[in-house]
């Protein structure tokens, strides 16, 4: 009898155990296939390699878990955080891994624990410092002779001012001091190392994706694609509710960094830190939808890589991987927003990511889009000199642009430009900390969903201009107002803010939550619709839903991404629609025109990709 019972576990045992493999298989085979579109990688961090890979079983383990999730590429990292990995775990780990069919890659993370770090910052290096250097150089040039490709991690910034670091900078801002030092890490003690070594080493960045604080601490996206091979951005946004970012974020980070890049453009990364898994994977998508064509899935360990996150991730990837395929070969279209590299944001901090949580598509420019048919103008776009003149000049060739009251108040001196805004009598004054709840469109007056926050106390040139009012004190407050141009376009002007540091903050993301998110949605319907008018679309739909469009030579594809925590209803029209529209992910048809107008439903945490 316990003969019997031992043969039965051990047979159960041994179909559980090729049931794993075979998915291991299936989803190792389904990303292998796909690599040309889409490929997913992970990293594993220095001090990972020596707590999970150090000898066979973890090997074997990391090599079944990561080809069940479809991992195709493995980083490896060389040092982290005073720990430099062993050359010979290194060496045993990448060929155990390649013989296992994967391709291995090396990683470099500049975190504290060699040379000298900056007093002000627990991570951060003082790159002024040899020892520094020449540790990082060593790094490098050992990494090189292992590997033929290294990413660098998102941890090469610094603030260190320490009294050397003082004398160094001279005349320059510290900005301006940190940019061009990080600059000079970058093509000498590290691309310039690693190719010094192995002239065919690929060497990437990762960016953060703070990247609105980039210019403060030595990232410098104007510069520095030039001296590396390829870009990866952070895309890392994580969950709201904890970490006050908002999931646009990727979007956003990526297609303004890949706008400065441009060909060397290639990867996003993201982790599982803050995520449940509907976050988790809305990560991976807006990743694609941003244009990556490789993903990278940071922090193995085998809980960490067994949990819900990847769980679902795997469960989704063949999902993935037709969003990948159905716009490898579109464009972005949309609300252009121009970013110049090293502007401050003023008080118009990450607010392209809250607009596009209100479904405004926004795309990022790090030039000057002329060719655009509306671009988004806000505080960041003043660090151009000649952006009055630009505008102007853009909008009399026909084209529409929404502008912030920090971007109108930055031109005051302009008398035509503010004309065209409808501020031409120039009452306007930029405010702090104005609140409000109660907003009205035209009779219909409504509250809120929490306080919101004006970025100007203003008054137009004449009321008509006006299409929606915040009500402060009893007195009408234009939050949203438009001007049609003799030339064709509008000119919209949105009154709100998000916050401004100080000069001496060493913050880095979003510290506390921004107000935005509360704007009643009849106004967000209504802002939204004005700023789609010259892709003649209309969309009703609740905040928290992105919308996103992509081209191809007369053919179109658009998506909406809901990430609300319940289902968001959608009424799409669409004047030069074809019919019918199709569901590129259900395959379920729609009838859709000027006059039939789509209504959707998307489940929380979901996408809608149609080709219309």
């Amino acid at each position: 009898m316990k003969k019997h019972l031992v043969l039965r576990i051990s047979v159960l045992i041994l179909v559980v155990m090729f049931a794993r493999q075979a998915r291991s298989d299936d989803n190792f085979s389904l990303a292998n296939k796909n690599t040309g579109k889409l490929q997913v990688s992970a990293f594993i961090t220095a001090g990972d390699i020596k707590q999970y890979l150090s000898n066979d079983e973890g090997l074997a383990q990391a090599s079944d878990i990561l080809k069940s999730i479809g991992v195709t590429k493995i980083f490896l990292d060389a040092y982290r955080s005073g720990y430099i990995t062993d050359t010979a775990l290194l060496v045993k780990a990448r060929d155990y891994f390649k013989k296992q069919g994967f391709d291995v890659s090396a990683g470099l993370t500049t975190t504290s624990g060699i040379g000298k770090g900056s007093p002000t910052h627990k991570y951060f290096l003082c790159y002024n410092y040899d020892e520094t250097r020449n540790a990082i150089r060593s790094i490098v040039e050992n990494a090189a002779k292992l590997f033929d490709e290294i990413i660098v991690d998102d941890f090469f910034a610094t603030d260190c001012e320490c009294p050397e670091c003082g004398e160094l900078k001279g005349a320059l801002t510290w900005p301006e001091y940190f940019r061009d030092l990080l600059l000079d890490v970058s093509k000498n003690d590290i691309v310039g190392a690693a190719k010094k070594v192995n002239p065919k080493m690929n060497v990437i960045i990762k960016y953060p994706q703070w990247y609105d604080r980039f210019h403060r601490f030595g990232y410098d996206p104007s510069k520095q694609p030039a001296v590396f091979d390829q870009v990866w951005a952070g895309t890392e946004t994580r969950d709201p509710k904890k970490e006050n970012v908002q999931q646009y974020e990727a979007f956003i980070n990526y297609t303004w960094i890949s706008s400065l890049s441009g060909t060397k453009m290639r990867g996003g990364w993201f982790d599982t830190i803050n995520t449940p898994p509907d976050i988790y994977v809305e990560q991976a998508i807006q990743s694609i939808l941003a244009g990556a064509k490789e993903i990278t899935l940071f922090g193995y360990t085998p809980s960490n890589f067994t949990g819900d996150d990847l769980k679902l991730f795997s469960k989704k990837l063949p999902e993935l991987f037709t969003i990948a395929k159905s716009i490898d070969s579109y464009t972005h279209e949309g609300i252009f927003a121009y970013k110049p590299a090293n502007g401050d944001p003023g008080a118009d901090y990450y607010i392209f990511d809250y607009l596009g949580m209100f479904g405004l598509p926004v795309v990022m420019s790090g030039s000057f889009p002329e060719k655009a048919k509306i671009i988004l103008l806000t505080e960041h776009a003043l660090f151009d000199k000649n952006i009055a003149s630009k505008t102007l000049k853009y909008i009399k060739n026909g084209g529409s642009v929404l502008m912030t009251t920090n971007f109108l108040n930055g031109v005051k001196d302009n008398d035509e430009l503010m004309a065209a805004a409808g501020y031409g009598m120039k009452k306007i004054k930029k405010v702090q900390k104005r609140m409000i709840m109660d907003f009205s469109i035209g009779d219909r007056k409504f509250g809120g969903d929490g306080y919101f926050m004006l970025g100007a106390v203003m008054e137009p040139d004449n009321v008509k201009y006006v299409k929606a009012n915040a009500i402060l004190n009893g007195k009408e407050l234009p939050v949203i107002s438009s001007v049609d141009q003799p030339s064709g376009g509008t000119a919209i002007v949105f009154n709100a803010r998000t916050y401004e540091l100080s000069a001496d903050s060493r913050d880095l993301t979003v510290s506390n939550p921004v107000f935005m998110m509360n704007m009643p949605n009849g106004a967000v319907n209504l802002l939204r619709n004005l700023a789609l008018k010259p892709f003649k679309k209309n969309i009703i739909m609740p905040n928290g839903v992105s919308f996103y469009i992509f081209k191809k030579s007369g053919a179109e594809i658009i998506a909406f991404d809901n990430f609300n925590d319940v289902e968001a209803a959608i009424i799409f029209s669409n004047e030069s629609s074809k019919t019918p529209v199709k569901d590129i992910l259900s395959g379920e048809t729609f009838e859709s025109g000027k006059k039939t107008p789509i209504v959707l439903k998307i489940p929380p945490h979901s996408i809608k990709l149609l080709k219309i």
